[in-house]
C-alpha cells in the first residue's frame, strides 16, 4: 500500500459537535497509522505533521504544545471527554423501546 493512500485529511471537527468524539477517534487513528508508516520520523517532525493536518480552530488548542505527544494529549482531553454518569443514568432510565423497534436497534440507541 502506498503511503500517500494513508495520509489523513485535515481535521476540522468542532469540539462542541455531537459527533466530535467519533470523528476525532477516527482521525487520530488514521494519523497514528500514517506517522508509524513513515520511516524514522523525529518528534519535531511528528509535531510538524500534526500541525499541518489540523485547521486553524484546532491549531489554537495545540499551539503551545512542545511535542507531538503533548498536542495529542491536549486534543484527546478536548475531544474524547468521558461520559457524564449522571446523564448516562438519566438516558438509561428514560429510554423506552418502541413496539416496532428491533432489539438490536434499541441497544444501539442506548450505546450512543
Amino acid at each position: 500500500m502506498d503511503i500517500k493512500d494513508l495520509r489523513p485529511k485535515v481535521v476540522t471537527v468542532d469540539p462542541h459537535c455531537k459527533d466530535a468524539k467519533r470523528q476525532w477517534l477516527h482521525w487520530c487513528r488514521s494519523f497514528t497509522i500514517y506517522v508509524h508508516r513513515l520511516a524514522e520520523v523525529s518528534d519535531a517532525d511528528k509535531l510538524s505533521f500534526l500541525v499541518s493536518h489540523v485547521d486553524a480552530v484546532v491549531y489554537e488548542l495545540i499551539s503551545e504544545a512542545a511535542t507531538c505527544y503533548g498536542a495529542a494529549n491536549t486534543l484527546q482531553e478536548v475531544y474524547a471527554k468521558p461520559p457524564n454518569p449522571v446523564f448516562a443514568h438519566y438516558l438509561l432510565k428514560s429510554c423506552k423501546q418502541q413496539p416496532e423497534e428491533a432489539l438490536e436497534q434499541y441497544v444501539q440507541k442506548l450505546r450512543k
